[in-house]
């Protein structure tokens, strides 16, 4: 297993990139000098709990106690940490309750499901392939915004399916068939501007090598850039984005003062036109140059959200980036939302603000003018037979 943590960390570093590591305390223990080597080249560790366990079956004090012990052994091992994942992609209110009391960063443990397989899938593995997905209750990427979010401080990191399991174990494809699920799902995130955080076991690499080659180069290769960051720097991004500002004034007839407050990588977008210094982006939209300047345009370029509209959907729209401002006159704005249904779904709110008359600002999700995503990571559990076995046994 050390020779395929090696060979992992080496075809990352082919791409200029660097992986996340999510590994299990107990098994960090028993191979300290192995896992600050990675480190050491620039791999991050994230916790895995502190034994194989499942997170959301362990009470609120079990959990407290258990991730306590975890991060014990990181700082005794002299491995750096920020983030969590939970063993088989579960977890609990619990685990996000303990995870902010002991200062973590971000929480990579809900899974989302990309409808990105070809075909039917064959009863024979139909079965096994629905009995996990029914074990991790992944949420719709056709139904809400894949990309971090902020979780009362603790920003929670989606994690991508299919992953590696799913494609080899339960579906049983082809190195093709695998290939075109991972790529498919690369070209919808970059589509989308969204995130694809690729799972893959170390332990798989032998027969994954230029499946994993294959997504990075791909990565490499898209316009607008593909962002590729560990989880930790898709977190800190995040955390850093949050305290951004965008406020738009009426400055007379048909005109708006814009005030953009960020650091140098963050990015104003617009859609629709307006009369300002702009350059081209991605489809319909365009970099607005500059972060303090007037425009012209009929529409004042925010979102508008009903009286009525849901908070928890204002709240959405304004970690979307947008600048919002209530109001019932939707012929005012670049862009009206009216969602009053408990049940609204994130993506058709983007679908509806998307076909709006425009003109309508926001701030980019990602860095440095990236048009999505992806972050490369692989659950470590095992590194020697021993700590298989061990595993089997609750160690």
């Amino acid at each position: 297993m050390s020779s395929a943590l090696d060979e992992f960390v080496t075809i990352t570093e082919e791409f200029d990139a660097r992986p996340t590591l999510p590994i299990t305390a107990s098994v960090l223990a028993r191979h300290p000098a192995l896992i600050r080597t990675l480190a050491a080249r620039g791999v991050e560790f994230a916790v895995h709990g502190l034994l194989h366990n499942d997170h959301s079956q362990m009470p609120l004090e079990e959990q407290r106690e258990s991730i306590t012990t975890a991060m014990r052994l990181f700082n005794e091992s002299g491995v750096r940490f920020t983030g969590f994942r939970g063993p088989y992609l579960r977890a609990n209110s619990a685990t996000d309750v303990v995870l902010r009391e002991l200062g973590f960063t971000y929480n990579s443990t809900r899974p989302v499901l990309f409808s990105v397989l070809k075909g039917d899938v064959p009863e024979d593995r139909g079965v096994a392939y629905r009995r996990v997905i029914d074990y991790y209750r992944p949420a719709d990427a056709s139904a809400i915004a894949v990309r971090p979010s902020d979780d009362d401080g603790l920003v929670q990191i989606p994690v991508s399916l299919p992953d590696d399991e799913i494609l080899v174990d339960r579906l049983r494809l082809s190195p093709q068939d695998k290939a075109a699920a991972w790529r498919t799902l690369l070209l919808h995130t970059h589509e989308h501007g969204e995130l694809f955080t690729l799972q893959l076991h170390p332990e798989r690499i032998g027969s994954s090598v230029e499946l994993l080659r294959s997504v990075l180069k791909d990565g490499r290769a898209l316009t607008p850039h593909v962002w590729i960051a560990t989880l930790q720097e898709i977190a800190a991004w995040w955390s850093r984005r949050a305290r951004f500002s965008l406020q738009v004034e009426d400055a007379g007839p048909h005109e708006h003062d814009v005030h953009f407050e960020a650091d140098p990588d963050g990015a104003l977008l617009v859609r629709g036109v307006i009369d300002a210094p702009s350059a081209p982006w991605y489809a319909n939209e365009r970099v607005v140059e500059g972060r303090r300047l007037r425009i012209r345009a009929d529409r004042r370029p925010v979102v508008a959200v009903s009286s009525r509209t849901l908070e928890n959907v204002a709240r959405f729209l304004r970690e979307e980036g947008y600048a919002i401002q209530q109001s019932d006159d939707k012929d005012l704005w670049g862009a009206f939302v009216d969602v009053t249904d408990p049940g609204w779904r994130e993506k058709e709110v983007l679908a509806a603000i998307e076909a709006a008359p425009g003109p309508v600002l926001r701030v980019a999700r990602w860095p440095q003018r990236a048009r999505s995503a992806l972050s490369i990571t692989g659950d470590v559990d095992a590194i020697t037979l021993f700590d298989f076995a061990s595993r089997m046994v609750g160690r």
